[in-house]
């Protein structure tokens, strides 16, 4: 993860895939085991990428991965006691996927969409 990071920041824009990838995970992993701290300062991580790519400079579906950080980190800060601060990334989904869903035609995210209302409401 060091390493990634380490080419990450150097300039080396060919490992923020990978980097993107393991952050991802590293949350997912710290979540299951509820760390919350160190599943939002993944989370933290990957938002940080993928913000770069959803300005337009990626590839990929950065809003739709966005979104779905935003979820996981959500639940994190939900699971640690801030639903506060679980509220505002459920906003920041919500708005990401209905851009998706309605202005795009993206149909097939209406669930997630849901899905983020409903957390939201939790």
């Amino acid at each position: 993860m060091r390493l990634y990071a380490g080419l990450v920041a150097s300039g080396r824009k060919e490992f923020e895939d990978d980097l993107l990838a393991l952050s991802k995970e590293k949350a997912w992993a710290h979540r299951a085991a509820g760390d919350w701290a160190g599943a939002s300062q993944e989370y933290d991580r990957a938002m940080e990428l993928l913000e770069k790519r959803a300005d337009g400079n990626g590839r990929g579906q950065p809003r739709e991965a966005l979104a779905g950080v935003c979820i996981g980190k959500a639940l994190a800060l939900h699971g640690s006691g801030d639903p506060r601060g679980a509220a505002a990334l459920y906003t920041r989904a919500i708005a990401l996927w209905e851009e998706l869903v309605n202005k795009q035609g993206r149909r097939s995210l209406s669930s997630e969409l849901a899905d983020a209302y409903t957390g939201k409401g939790a």
